[in-house]
C-alpha cells in the first residue's frame, strides 16, 4: 500500500511525463520521449500501483517503442483502476487498431471499435476516440460509417489534419474522389508538410483523372499516361507501380 508521499510523487512523475509527451508529439520526437520517460513511469508505478495515469502514460510510451501488447496490458490496468477514463479507453483502441494494422487481423479492429464505443459513451467530445473508431471502421470496409465518425472528430477538433486525411482515405475507398481530394487539400492547408496527405492527394487526383479518362480513345489514353508519367516522376513510387496498385492510397 502506497503512502501519501509515494502517491504524490507517482502522480507528479506521471503528469510531468504526459506534459513532455505532448511537447514531444508537436516536435515529432515521441520515440525519444518514450525512451527517456519509460524508466520514470516504471518508477511511478512502483511507487503507486493504483495510479491510473502512470499506467496509461506508460502505455503511450510502449506504443512508441512498438510494444503494442505491453501497451494494451498497461491501458487495461489503467481502466481497471479508473473505468471512467475516456483517455485510457481511447488509447486502448489506438493500440489495438495499430496491432490490427501490423498483423492484418480484422478482429483487432473490431475490438478497437468496441473499446472506442465505451470511450465515446463516457465522453462524446473525445475526438481521438471518434478518429480511431472511424479508422477502424474504414479498415472493416464500413467507409460511410468511417466518414461519419471522422466528421465527428473534425467537428470537435477542426485542425486535426490526421482526421482530414483519414476521411479522405474513406472517401477514396468509396470512389468519392472529389471528396477525397477536398479532404487531402484541407489536411495540407493545416500542415503543408504532411507527407502522407501529399501522396494521398496525388493518388486521388490521378484516380479521378483516370476514371474520367476511361472512355477516351486509345490514342488519347496513351497521351494522357505520358503526361502522367511526367507528373509523378518525383514520386517515391514509380508510375508503373502506381498502375499495378490500381491507384491505391499510401498509408
Amino acid at each position: 500500500m502506497a503512502n501519501e508521499a509515494d502517491k504524490k510523487q507517482a502522480q507528479q512523475l506521471a503528469v510531468e511525463a504526459e506534459k513532455q509527451y505532448i511537447k514531444a508529439k508537436l516536435k515529432h520526437e515521441k520515440r525519444q520521449w518514450a525512451e527517456t520517460h519509460l524508466p520514470l513511469l516504471d518508477q511511478a508505478i512502483k511507487l503507486d500501483r493504483n495510479n491510473d495515469t502512470a499506467w496509461r502514460v506508460r502505455g503511450l510510451a510502449k506504443i512508441e517503442l512498438e510494444n503494442l501488447q505491453g501497451a494494451i496490458a498497461d491501458f487495461n490496468k489503467a481502466i481497471q483502476r479508473n473505468p471512467n477514463s475516456d483517455a485510457a479507453w481511447s488509447n486502448l483502441g489506438v493500440a489495438k487498431s495499430k496491432l490490427g494494422d501490423h498483423q492484418g487481423v480484422l478482429g483487432d479492429h473490431q475490438r478497437a471499435i468496441d473499446d472506442h464505443t465505451k470511450a465515446i459513451e463516457i465522453n462524446r467530445n473525445n475526438d481521438a476516440a471518434w478518429f480511431s473508431w472511424g479508422t477502424a471502421k474504414s479498415e472493416l470496409g464500413d467507409h460511410q460509417g468511417a466518414i461519419d465518425d471522422l466528421t465527428k472528430a473534425i467537428e470537435i477538433k477542426g485542425n486535426n489534419y490526421f482526421a482530414w486525411d483519414r476521411r479522405g482515405v474513406a472517401n477514396y475507398r468509396k470512389g468519392e474522389y472529389d471528396g477525397a481530394i477536398s479532404d487531402f487539400r484541407k489536411a495540407l492547408e493545416i500542415n503543408p508538410s504532411f507527407d502522407t496527405a501529399i501522396r494521398n492527394l496525388e493518388a486521388a487526383e490521378i484516380a479521378l483523372a483516370s476514371h474520367e479518362n476511361a472512355e477516351k480513345p486509345q490514342k488519347e489514353k496513351e497521351e494522357y499516361h505520358t503526361r502522367l508519367k511526367k507528373r509523378v516522376k518525383n514520386h517515391k513510387d514509380n508510375f508503373d507501380a502506381l498502375i499495378k496498385r490500381r491507384w491505391l492510397l499510401f498509408f
